[in-house]
């Protein structure tokens, strides 16, 4: 199936696909070059390499929650793609490569820490996909677990402090209250989708000090706490009652049939 042939599958869920040549920047990357998916003005755009040996297949279409799942063959490697509809906008995500249909895929992207949670508490088949139920709240990739046995103690509690999934083009969902512990100490830059170590980011202080000032310290997977209002440009804010956990959906984690790691995601805060 080409992309023309995607069309009409897009058009049941109400979506719009088109092909244009170098679109760029890409939301998804696969193989460097071969193809990439990205979200632009509503619309799936897929941008495929000329001669590029790439077929698409369409592995479940659910209309009535706007999700369907793509496969990509590359030759003999498959990576398979999410697309939907979530709050305000489109979406594609990255998914196993052992899932087949929609609600396979949409509980692979779960976070261990809200998966977990919700199958201690029992919640119901018809709740577990929704941004809201009695063991989390969502907001885009972020997953908030209730966490009522958390003590601040005499931690230090960050005021309105961001939160990134460090990947290209990431826009930062700020959370009012936030405590964290451990982590990495990385540096990023607005508009970057890169961050930098402690001596990368002194070597840079000493090369280009104006550049390296655009940098802020920031942490890599800590463990993160926050209560209060969250928001983002894009989804609708959510109010915490309480300390939550936070933790970031498994796009991160997603590989090919054959192994391939195809997208990179980390915890930035």
């Amino acid at each position: 199936m080409n992309v023309a042939e995607l069309i009409p599958h897009f058009k049941k869920m109400g979506a719009t696909v088109i092909q244009e040549i170098n679109a760029r920047p890409p939301f998804v990357t696969n193989r460097d070059s071969d193809f990439t998916i990205d979200i632009k003005g509503q619309k799936f755009v897929l941008d495929v390499a000329p001669n590029a040996d790439v077929q698409f297949e369409i592995l479940n279409n659910r209309p009535d929650i706007r999700h369907l799942v793509l496969m990509a063959r590359l030759g003999k490697d498959k990576q398979k793609f999410l697309c939907g509809h979530d709050e305000r906008q489109w979406f594609v995500a990255t998914v196993k490569s052992n899932v087949t249909t929609v609600d396979e895929a949409m509980s692979s992207l779960k976070s261990p820490v809200a998966e977990e949670s919700q199958k201690r508490a029992g919640v119901r088949t018809k709740a577990k996909h929704k941004r809201h139920n009695a063991r989390f709240i969502r907001q885009g990739e972020w997953f908030f677990t209730p966490v009522p046995s958390f003590n601040p103690g005499k931690n230090i509690i960050h005021k309105k402090e961001p939160i990134n999934n460090g990947k290209r083009g990431g826009k930062d969902h700020v959370c009012d209250e936030l405590i964290r512990f451990g982590g990495k100490v990385v540096y990023v830059a607005p508009g970057d989708p890169r961050w930098i170590t402690t001596t990368e980011y002194r070597r840079l202080q000493q090369s280009s000090p104006m550049i390296a000032g655009l940098y802020r310290q920031a942490m890599e997977d800590a463990k993160v706490f926050v209560r209060g209002k969250v928001s983002h440009p894009d989804h609708y804010p959510v109010t915490l009652q309480g300390w939550h956990q936070v933790s970031i959906n498994q796009e991160g984690s997603a590989t090919s049939s054959t192994g391939r790691l195809i997208s990179s995601m980390r915890f930035i805060d």
